[in-house]
């Protein structure tokens, strides 16, 4: 990617981890019935950038897009630590003097803001779920257990677990999110969260 053309047509940086920031916020974004949220399966002003593990601290304390002069907005999972693994970055991107954003997740991660109807509408597997539950993993056990003649998931090697799960990541962040309604989203959502990125991403578009 040339940061010459880079330049040119994006007006602000969106660093969302995972799938969802690339599939799922645009099918959110699409659902949504508000002429001041973007579209961000069809506006070119916007790019994405997926940052995470051990390269998400290069990009946000040596700020390597700092000579596009624009704004990024930043959003990261809360997961289950005390205080979240991701709470210093979130505070070294909020002292920028340009604009920029970055908020945590009020649930543990992107995946729990999906409605169980359209996990169940996509992947024909029914879960139930909290803010605080790991939502891939819940539904990889959901898709392995409906198999036919499934071995126990507990008698399964970990790396077999763990290809299970980024698979269930995968759908869920692809297929699920693709039949989320703004009736669903409203409903697993009711503080508003996912908006609320949204019109933090509408206010840093020129």
């Amino acid at each position: 990617m040339k940061i010459q053309r880079l330049d040119r047509v994006v007006n602000f940086k969106s660093t969302i981890p995972g799938q969802l920031s690339t599939g799922g916020s645009g099918q959110f974004s699409s659902g949504v019935d508000n002429q001041d949220i973007p579209d961000l399966n069809n506006e070119d002003r916007i790019a994405f950038i997926l940052l995470g593990g051990s390269t998400l601290k290069d990009w946000v304390y040596n700020h390597y897009l700092r000579e596009l002069h624009r704004p990024e907005v930043h959003i990261y999972d809360r997961d289950t630590d005390n205080p979240p693994k991701y709470r210093s970055a979130c505070d070294e991107v909020n002292r920028r003097t340009d604009g920029s954003i970055a908020i945590l997740t009020s649930k543990r991660e992107m995946e729990n803001y999906i409605h169980p109807y359209a996990i169940k509408e996509a992947l024909g597997i029914d879960v139930t779920f909290g803010d605080t539950d790991n939502v891939p993993v819940m539904v990889a056990q959901a898709v392995h257990q409906s198999e036919p003649s499934s071995k126990p998931w507990v008698e399964l090697s970990e790396e077999k677990k763990k290809e299970k799960e980024r698979k269930a990541k995968r759908r869920l962040n692809t297929d699920a999110v693709k039949v989320m309604t703004i009736e669903r989203l409203n409903q697993i959502d009711p503080h508003g969260d996912v908006i609320g990125w949204f019109i933090e991403i509408a206010n840093r578009i020129a």
